[in-house]
């Protein structure tokens, strides 16, 4: 099973957004995603989802991927066969209040942690799943301690993106 981190054309550019979602920023995010007319894949918690629903239904209502991050954002490797697809079938279970179950399952292991005996869980939760990590990361949760102003993040995003030009 790939791991996809790549589109298939250098003429595009899949925005994902992970963990939420929460109503400090989701809000937020939905609100700059219409503005410029951009539609995005949230890989949302279940937990989170379970907590604010009205978000979960927001995304959708966007125009908007909801796809699976698993139930509490416990990494994929720390947990048993069982707990794995115990976190995916629970944080399914509610996206699918929101939105059809999809034909093919997109999951983004939390963390990004996955290693060929995880690949072969999820294969087995859901046949065919596709595995979705990223190419760039802005890597803000890092730096939430230094981003202190707005100038601080656009500094910060300014580096990133310099980062991505050189790519």
């Amino acid at each position: 099973m790939p791991i996809v981190t790549h589109l298939p054309t250098d003429r595009a550019l899949a925005i994902t957004i992970d963990d939420g979602p929460t109503p400090e920023t989701t809000p937020m995010l939905l609100s700059i995603l219409e503005s410029f007319g951009a539609k995005a894949t949230f890989f949302v918690v279940g937990r989170n989802v379970k907590a604010h629903p009205e978000l979960a239904e927001a995304i959708v209502r966007a125009g908007h991927d909801l796809s699976n991050h698993g139930y509490s954002h416990r990494s994929f490797l720390k947990l048993s066969p069982q707990e794995i697809t115990g976190e995916l079938s629970e944080c399914e279970a509610l996206l699918s209040r929101f939105r059809p179950p999809p034909s093919r399952q997109v999951i983004r292991p939390p963390y990004g942690h996955v290693d060929d005996k995880t690949l072969d869980i999820l294969h087995a939760w859901h046949e065919g799943c596709l595995v979705v990590k990223w190419a760039i990361s802005g890597l803000e949760w890092r730096y939430l301690s230094d981003c202190q102003t707005p100038r601080h993040v656009l500094e910060h995003c300014q580096r990133n993106m310099d980062r991505i030009d050189k790519l």
